[in-house]
């Protein structure tokens, strides 16, 4: 019996013995239930995702997939992995895969794998003081000297438009005493 093609339902199929001289025929009816397969879905590219972030593999990396199934990292990233979460927080750089495995009834399970691609997230530094004192008169102030641990190639932007910043340099002549704020950004 071959149920390829076949709609889902029950199937009953007699199996007759002819009758032999004055016996009469013999019949049997077994019903054939025919379930439908599980379906893993298709594997979708997932774009790459920053070493901050957390995803939902099955929205993002299916289609066509029956709810329900189960998620396993096959490749031990370290992420964390719950239902059909990824959180990539704290995960080294590089490609992991994840299998999606759906069961139904006494079927054979139906497996997909998706690639989820980490990068590392760009990284704005940390201030090396929460504030910095300069005179009136200071005509270069380097910014970037008073981060650490900052991604170089991110701009900085003049919070408060004093217009004494160019590039990262900031030049305080002729602004009024005061605190202003300067945002670097990768």
């Amino acid at each position: 019996f071959d149920a390829t093609g076949l709609a889902t339902g029950t199937y009953n199929f007699t199996y007759t013995v002819a009758a032999l001289g004055p016996c009469p025929l013999s019949q049997t009816t077994i019903s054939v239930e025919v379930m439908a397969a599980p379906e893993a879905g298709i594997a979708v590219v997932i774009p790459a995702i920053c070493d901050t972030d957390a995803i939902d593999l099955y929205t993002l990396g299916l289609t066509g997939a029956d709810v329900g199934g189960t998620w396993t990292d096959d490749d031990t990233s370290g992420g964390a992995l719950s239902g059909n979460s990824f959180d990539a927080t704290g995960v080294t750089v590089g490609t992991y895969d994840f299998t999606y495995s759906v069961v139904l009834g006494t079927c054979p399970p139906d497996t997909e794998t998706v690639q989820v691609t980490v990068v590392r997230s760009p990284d704005s530094g940390v201030a090396v003081s929460p504030s910095i004192t300069v005179c009136t008169t200071n005509t270069s102030l380097d910014l970037d000297a008073g981060l650490t641990g900052a991604d170089v190639g991110g701009t900085w932007n003049d919070d408060d438009a004093t217009g004494g910043l160019t590039a990262n340099m900031f030049d305080a002549t002729g602004l009024a005493t005061g605190t202003y704020n300067f945002t670097y950004t990768v």
